[in-house]
């Protein structure tokens, strides 16, 4: 078994390019966010159908792209920092895909 030391940053531009959508999934959440709150007068009326639709499918766009670049980045230019990202979009887009799915059945 080879002992090889991980990089902290990716050095190829498929590794910089998974880092930057993994954690554009969590620039993305953010950014819906505020846009939820502007369009739902901070959260004082309902928000429209297409808001509903829009934040899962969003969040989900840019986390199974961050989630397919992750991993093929991680066969060849594995590092700390595309682990960090690869994690965040799992874990943001999975709670994306569950909250949003069961949202419009409760």
């Amino acid at each position: 078994m080879r002992n090889a030391v991980k990089a902290f940053a990716p050095h190829s531009p498929i590794g910089w390019i998974a880092v930057a959508l993994g954690f554009g999934v969590a620039a993305a959440e953010l950014l819906l966010y505020f846009v939820s709150d502007a369009v739902t007068n901070g959260g004082s009326e309902s928000a429209p159908l297409w808001l509903h639709i829009l934040v899962p499918a969003t969040v989900l766009a840019v986390a199974i792209l961050a989630v397919i670049v992750g991993f093929r980045s991680r066969r060849t230019d594995p590092s700390t920092l595309g682990t960090i990202a690869l994690t965040v979009a799992c874990i943001l887009g999975g709670w994306s895909a569950l909250t949003g799915v069961a949202g419009f059945f409760v």
